[in-house]
């Protein structure tokens, strides 16, 4: 066989590999990675200004039915029925908030994905704030099932 044709085959070759590689499914991580980014773009619709209505089978699109939400150290909800009261209880106390999702910072480690990002928004009082994140969520199965925050308001607003 001459170095031509064997040339032409070893590329042609990689380049359906490479092709096939970009083709294949994302990895988990990846996935896991878009949950997190989707159900913070879903939480921006459900707490803006036009509050976009949702129920508890919303929720249950991003969180595990036994997930657990903790914010500095305390636990705030348990399973779906206990988030929805959470999201509805944010909705009560403020006009909106806004997850910075363009600006989040998100690194995986094992099984966690570590977060930093802020959040803005008005309060009922027609008070601005800001808030900024710190911590990690766990995601199985394409849900939530744990997010562990530590959160402080911002006091140059």
């Amino acid at each position: 066989m001459n170095k031509s044709l064997l040339s032409k085959i070893v590329i042609s070759f990689l380049a359906s590999t490479v092709a096939l590689s970009f083709a294949q499914e994302p990895k988990s991580q990846d996935r896991d990675k878009e949950v997190i980014l989707d159900t913070f773009k879903w939480f921006n619709e459900i707490s803006s200004k036009k509050r976009q209505g949702f129920s508890q089978e919303d929720v249950a699109k991003h969180f595990a039915k036994d997930a657990k939400m903790l914010t500095n150290d305390k636990l705030v909800c348990t399973g779906i029925n206990e988030h929805y009261d959470h999201f509805i209880e944010l909705n009560r106390h403020y006009v909106f908030l806004r997850a910075n999702v363009e600006n989040m910072d998100i690194h995986q480690s094992g099984d966690r994905y570590y977060l930093h990002y802020t959040m803005e928004g008005e309060s009922t009082q027609a008070k601005p704030v800001k808030m900024h994140i710190m911590g990690y969520m766990v995601v199985h199965d394409h849900r939530i099932t744990l997010f562990n925050e530590i959160v402080a308001k911002d006091a140059s607003v």
